[in-house]
């Protein structure tokens, strides 16, 4: 059931035709914002699109490589250009877990597996933080939702590779904060299969967390942590 939270919102996700992005841009979709939905499978992405449009909600989709730092602020500036803001960003962008290495332990990793979730996830959340925040810093407003994990915390058993990226991530998930004044950086937590090295289903696992929230005037963590059983809609 839709309270209308987003109604009017403008909402970008990248990663849009994974599990985890398309359930997000749905739930945004149910919530009343617009979305415009990026990744590098036009198939992918064009299906969740089609899915939203059945539903009644507002989609377009676009191929990007949110890789590529020229792409990305190509396409955020089009948005920008059509919509005349961006309320929302949320990259779901990543490789599949058994490409990096999931499940072996650290002295068993090639490096290219050590490697891969920084040289992918990180970058690509870095690349469209930064893209999103100099437009959201223009306008005064915005929330940049990053995706993280509880492998960040390094008591999950062979998830070194994906473990160092999420920790990386929830740093930089609050350095923009302390220089981004209206925008707010969020960490998005997925419940986190440790055995198999890979995220529930947002849907499935009982709605997505919160953690290190920081914006303008407020640092209310709890030991550096918020796990809320809430969704990325109720915590806009």
């Amino acid at each position: 059931m839709s309270s209308g939270l987003l109604q009017g919102k403008i909402a970008i996700v990248f990663g849009a035709g994974g599990s985890i992005g398309s359930a997000a841009a749905k739930e945004f979709a149910v919530e009343g914002a617009q979305l415009f939905l990026a990744g590098r499978t036009w198939a992918h992405v064009e299906g969740v699109m089609r899915q939203i449009a059945a539903r009644g909600g507002r989609a377009e989709a676009a191929m990007v490589n949110a890789l590529d730092d020229g792409a990305v602020n190509e396409y955020l500036d089009r948005v920008v250009s059509k919509t005349g803001r961006i309320d929302a960003v949320f990259n779901a962008t990543g490789p599949l877990a058994r490409e990096y290495g999931n499940g072996k332990y650290a002295v068993d990793l090639k490096i290219e597996e050590f490697t891969l979730p920084l040289t992918t996830v990180v970058k690509s959340q870095f690349i469209t933080a930064r893209a999103a925040a100099r437009h959201m810093i223009k306008q005064r407003s915005g929330v940049i939702i990053f995706l993280t994990g509880s492998p960040a915390r390094g008591h999950a058993q062979g998830t070194t590779a994906i473990g160092a990226a999420f920790g990386a991530i929830e740093s930089l998930t609050e350095n923009p904060s302390d220089r981004a004044g209206p925008v707010r950086c969020k960490g998005c937590l997925p419940s986190y299969d440790g055995k198999h090295g890979q995220p529930y289903h947002p849907r499935n696992s009982g709605g997505l967390g919160w953690r290190n929230e920081r914006h303008q005037g407020s640092d209310d963590r709890t030991n550096g942590r918020h796990e809320l059983p809430q969704s990325p809609c109720q915590r806009f």
